[in-house]
């Protein structure tokens, strides 16, 4: 392992020249979210390799640099190391352009650690993660634009051998895997493999196969809620193969990379030699290496092996990443290129639902937000150790490209991208959209508990994806309070965060009520909390059902204790209460240990889901229901009896009813019968 503190002390030297439950329904949700930072890995790298900052510039760059380049150099090379000191990243690459040039495009820090070889934003390729979503997306509007396919047309139409069921009576439609909107909740079965030790599996899985057998809930109607989709986006990709009858990596090389020049640029992946969907060996030698950092401590990791390839399997140069974006801003030279005409292009950043324009949202494959006042074109991407985000402003012709190959802030690459941005409108920034206050009870209209759309609804990883509400409440002085930051009201319900212009718009239902809210990063809806969603409310459940199991244990072992010697049913019923009770304790250790396998297998937790000591908690949950049930039976006949004082009764009853309570709980979490996914 390397100690990138000797990365971070590097950097600083070169910027001076330049609870049980909630705790582990935290812990599922980190480690089932795409954009967790994973945990460390065991395999060594020398710590003793010296490590210095490199800035390696591509050849594009002018040999006399004019006082703006030298400018923005500096200004990169500053925001750069402290995001590289503070984040313990260990390469970096980026590319800028403006006006259809390429302004600046730089490596930093390394490609691979051990053998010390800096980034080069030409020749090495970075992982692009979810970007790989904008190539799938103009593949299939090529199709849209052919006519081979309808944008408002069922997704079922060009499926085969599967089929997306209609939720709410509704279809999906192609339209809604664009914008995001189809409806589904987050997959995460089968998300990705290790191509050292599981290449094997990847070549007998085709993206077909893996689409009809994760086929995800739909909890939401199609069209309604922006909630992100990996197997929306996934879907695009297996149509365009569908259609076009050719597979779905050839396709993209033919008719999105080749046209453009992209030669840099792959969807395919580190596959055994020969295998139809790998990536050359010429193109696999240029692959950056990819590490976990924890603690200071960088851990080479291996390449992530991804089924859903139309959702982000790409890989791709800074340089490459230029062009693409003047391509994207120059409707003309995708015309010329035969990949789109000039009306299509403008059409990808249109707003196909009625919004607030000042409000984030989904174009058409892209998402749309706000930098000094113009709109974006931008898109994000995650893998367990890579990180990216591609920005651009169509209006101002500028856009910028951000990479890292590891480090321990996901947000790093579109906090770098949003700041230069920012930075290169200057005094050509809109002014801000004025805000007022309100009164106590117009904001009271907002108040409450949201949960993100984007989460797993069913199956006992619900605990994963309900573990982190949104508190929204009214402040004394007009403004909102939204998860601890501050806004301030602007119009048409959206606010504006008071110190740095993140902007929150809220959604009414078609009875005028408040039911959600989208914010800046604009890839979920925040719904309200419903009672069977709220995690409180499983907390209380489990708190009663533990403290009148504790008093139960106690008062029987008591009255055992004292030789107190019962009729027999009446000894019976205090036996069994007491064999139910230290049962439900069994069912809280069985949580814990749970809880303890999902923290010690950090991110491989994904790869032995459903873990044995899950199965054993389940088992133990359906064992307690069994025998509460028994318990109900024994107590209906006893209650006549006037042997049994009324606070004995009182007291069966509290137990009995916290159980039951306990359990229906349980139920709605999905933690009865065996709901792994």
């Amino acid at each position: 392992m390397t100690d990138l503190s000797i990365l971070r002390r590097a950097t600083s030297r070169q910027t001076s020249a330049t609870n049980l439950i909630k705790a582990g329904a935290a812990a599922l949700s980190l480690l089932f979210g795409l954009g967790s930072i994973p945990a460390s890995a065991q395999e060594d790298v020398p710590a003793d390799v010296p490590v210095e900052i490199e800035t390696v510039e591509a050849p594009i760059a002018p040999p006399a640099p004019t006082g703006a380049e030298i400018t923005l150099e500096v200004t990169v090379d500053a925001m750069v190391a402290e995001h590289i000191r503070n984040s313990y990243i260990p390469g970096l690459t980026i590319s800028v352009v403006r006006d259809g040039e390429v302004l600046l495009a730089e490596g930093f820090g390394y490609a691979d650690l051990e053998d010390q070889t800096p980034v080069d934003p030409e020749y090495h390729l970075f992982r692009l993660g979810s970007i790989s979503k904008t190539y799938t997306f103009l593949a299939l509007m090529q199709l849209v634009e052919e006519g081979r396919v309808d944008l408002d047309a069922n997704v079922n139409t060009y499926l085969e051998d599967y089929e997306i069921p209609e939720a709410f009576f509704k279809p999906v439609t192609i339209r809604d895997l664009f914008t995001h909107r189809p409806g589904f909740e987050d997959v995460y079965r089968d998300f990705w493999f290790d191509a050292e030790t599981e290449a094997e599996r990847m070549v007998e899985l085709q993206l077909h196969d893996w689409l009809a057998d994760n086929i995800p809930r739909q909890p939401m109607p199609p069209g309604e809620y922006v909630s992100y989709s990996n197997y929306g986006a996934a879907l695009a990709g297996d149509i365009i193969a569908t259609v076009t009858g050719i597979p779905y990596e050839t396709y993209i090389e033919n008719e999105i990379l080749e046209p453009l020049g992209l030669s840099s640029t792959t969807p395919r992946q580190l596959l055994p030699d020969g295998y139809d969907r790998a990536m050359s060996p010429e193109l696999g030698e240029r692959l950056v290496s990819f590490y976990s950092s924890n603690g200071g401590v960088a851990t080479e990791m291996s390449f992530e092996l991804i089924p859903m390839a139309p959702a982000g399997s790409f890989s791709a140069s800074a340089t490459d990443m230029a062009s693409y974006m003047i391509a994207l801003m120059n409707p003309e030279a995708m015309d010329d290129a035969d990949v789109l005409n000039d009306d299509t292009v403008l059409q990808l950043i249109q707003r196909p639902y009625p919004s607030n324009p000042d409000a984030p949202a989904y174009t058409y494959g892209f998402r749309s937000g706000d930098i000094g006042g113009y709109s974006t074109m931008e898109h994000g991407g995650a893998t367990m150790t890579s990180f990216s985000t591609l920005v651009m402003i169509p209006e101002l012709d500028m856009g910028v490209f951000v990479a890292v190959n590891g480090g321990t802030d996901a947000l790093a690459p579109y906090t770098i991208a949003h700041t230069l941005l920012a930075d290169l409108i200057g005094d050509a920034a809109r002014p801000p959209l004025e805000t007022s206050t309100l009164s106590e009870d117009a904001l009271s209209e907002y108040a409450g508990g949201y949960l993100s759309s984007r989460r797993i609804w069913g199956g006992v990883l619900k605990l994963a994806g309900a573990s982190e509400v949104y508190s929204v409440s009214p402040l004394a002085n007009g403004h909102l309070m939204i998860d601890g930051g501050e806004y301030a009201y602007a119009s048409n319900d959206l606010f504006i965060n008071v110190w740095d212009d993140e902007r929150v718009q809220f959604l009414r239902n078609d009875d005028g009520v408040v039911e959600g809210f989208q914010s800046t990063y604009g890839h979920t809806t925040l719904l309200r909390v419903e009672p069977s969603d709220d995690i409180n409310l499983l907390l209380l459940a489990s708190a009663l059902a533990f403290f009148f199991a504790l008093t139960q244990i106690i008062s029987a072992w008591k009255r055992i204790s004292d030789n107190r010697r019962p009729a027999l049913s009446g000894h019976a019923l205090l036996l069994w209460s007491f064999l139910t009770s230290v049962w439900t304790m069994v069912v809280f250790v069985s949580f814990g240990l749970f809880m303890m396998d999902i923290l010690a297998a950090g991110n491989e937790i994904i790869k032995i889901w459903p873990t044995g000591s899950l199965t054993w908690l389940l088992t133990s949950i359906i064992i307690l229901i069994i025998m509460t049930v028994v318990l109900v039976l024994g107590l209906i006949p006893l209650f006549g009896k006037s042997r049994l004082t009324f606070f004995r009764k009182l007291h069966y009853l509290l137990f009995v009813g916290a159980l039951v309570y306990f359990l229906f709980k349980l139920h709605e979490w999905h933690f009865v019968g065996y709901n792994y996914w």
